[in-house]
């Protein structure tokens, strides 16, 4: 999982036609967005303490995807949910 996570955010970091494409991509017979099921899977490692390098390749995943992409950050903050999770204090 962990060099998954890792080799895409080196297919995103500074690129944004990929980001656009891995964006619109759908997973599974419900056809949910690889971006929305990243932040469900990062939200359930994060309750495994020994899954903490695999959280941390996810939250850098998220970064990275986010970061100076306006489509992604719109996409995260469109989900209550989302921010509820980033506010609450652990």
């Amino acid at each position: 999982v962990w060099m998954g996570i890792k080799f895409l955010s080196s297919l995103l970091q500074d690129n944004e036609e990929t980001r656009r494409i891995a964006l619109a991509q759908t997973i599974g017979p419900e056809e949910e967005l690889l971006f929305n099921r990243i932040i469900a899977n990062f939200i359930c490692v994060l309750a495994d303490a020994d899954l903490v390098q695999v959280a941390e390749a996810y939250l850098l995943l998220l970064i990275t995807w986010m970061s100076h992409f306006p489509p992604a950050q719109r996409l995260f903050l469109m989900e209550g949910s989302n921010v509820q999770f980033v506010c609450v204090p652990r």
